[in-house]
């Protein structure tokens, strides 16, 4: 009955329910420890040292460098955002809280620090395409691994 309703106002549109299994997530993330300090550094590659924490808003430069892609650019279009992210064929995860760029990323690109362009961290990249970039908030993922930046 509902799909009639949205086929008279957008005949393009289709109405669509399923079921969650569980609550939503907020972020992606984990913690790791070195097997020595000097296979890291607090320089993140092609950028240079992170200088603290910023909230992520829309319309804000936005810059990471990945494995996979390198360093690309682009700008947080979108906060607060909620949506499923596909595993594979059958499974997804439920995310809110999340931000959105139009910065390029691919697989490998995960964990990536994503800073402003004063080299603040935003958040951490968890999800993307080339067309999207997908982040949780990097104030979030502090409080909830319990570490500082």
């Amino acid at each position: 009955m509902a799909n009639i309703f949205v086929h008279a106002i957008r005949p393009s549109y289709d109405l669509k329910f399923f079921k969650r299994g569980g609550p939503a997530n907020i972020v992606d993330c984990a913690v790791a420890r070195p097997m020595s300090p000097d296979l890291i550094t607090e320089e993140i590659l092609g950028l240079g040292p992170v200088n603290g924490i910023a909230e992520a808003k829309p319309g804000m430069s936005v810059v990471k460098s990945g494995r996979t892609t390198g360093i690309t650019r682009g700008k947080v279009t979108a906060v607060a955002v909620t949506l499923d992210v596909k595993l594979d064929d059958e499974n997804s995860a439920h995310f809110t809280d999340q931000v959105i760029t139009d910065m390029k990323s691919q697989g490998g690109d995960s964990g990536s620090l994503v800073l402003t362009e004063g080299n603040k961290a935003v958040g951490l990249l968890f999800a993307g395409s080339e067309k999207v970039t997908v982040f949780n908030h990097i104030k979030t993922v502090l409080d909830k691994l319990n570490i500082d930046l």
